[in-house]
């Protein structure tokens, strides 16, 4: 079944929140993709896809290197756009 993107900017989120959010999360901002209610699976499917259209947009704006390509350069992402990317810690 395709996900939309949104299993991939849900593994996203829930790096963040483990990385981020002090203490331990409410058990529903890091709950897998399978135990997640069709309504939020849709809204992550909705976000990764805006997200993609924003990373495209910026190409076009930037005429040369992607957003992603260009926050590396700066030291401002690492890893690969999806799966474990995330933007350096401090930023």
């Amino acid at each position: 079944m395709d996900d939309g993107g949104g299993r991939q900017f849900r593994e996203a989120w829930i790096e963040g929140v483990r990385r981020h959010y002090p203490g331990e999360p409410k058990p529903g901002y890091v709950a897998p993709w399978e135990e997640m209610p069709s309504w939020e699976q849709e809204s992550a499917a909705a976000v990764h896809g805006q997200v993609v259209a924003f990373l495209a947009a910026s190409r076009r704006v930037l005429g040369g290197p992607d957003l992603p390509a260009l926050l590396r350069s700066q030291g401002l992402l690492r890893g690969r756009l999806g799966g474990s990317a995330g933007l350096a810690a401090g930023n």
